[in-house]
């Protein structure tokens, strides 16, 4: 099952998701300090939450790595896409310069 039947199923169920439910690796951009999971806190067993806390904490602690080179984009002139949420150097996304519109979304989410 997909993560987004997943959660679909549980919110139409009233169910809670349990340890098992998390996947092994989370999206990236979790990490942004905008992305607010207590939102979505009420699905989550006592444990299961517990369990995505840690695991954010140790992904927040981590270096931003570029989607589409996986290299640090500290010290290094990048974007981040305003829909996936992942960090992207310049160059990789072939800017010459600073995006000119007020959200910026990398190729993949362009061509979504």
């Amino acid at each position: 099952m997909s993560d987004a039947a997943t959660a679909n199923e549980a919110v139409l169920n009233k169910e809670y998701l349990g340890p098992d439910s998390l996947r092994d690796e989370l999206h990236a951009g979790l990490r942004d300090e905008q992305v607010d999971l207590n939102t979505i806190k009420e699905y989550f067993t006592p444990s299961a939450w517990r369990a995505l806390q840690t695991r954010m904490a140790a992904l927040r602690q981590c270096s931003w790595l570029c989607g589409v080179c996986a290299k640090s984009v500290e010290d290094v002139r990048s974007v981040g896409c305003d829909r996936c949420l992942l960090w992207f150097h310049y160059h990789c996304q072939g800017l010459a310069g600073n995006p000119t519109q007020s959200l910026y979304f990398c190729s993949s989410c362009k061509r979504a």
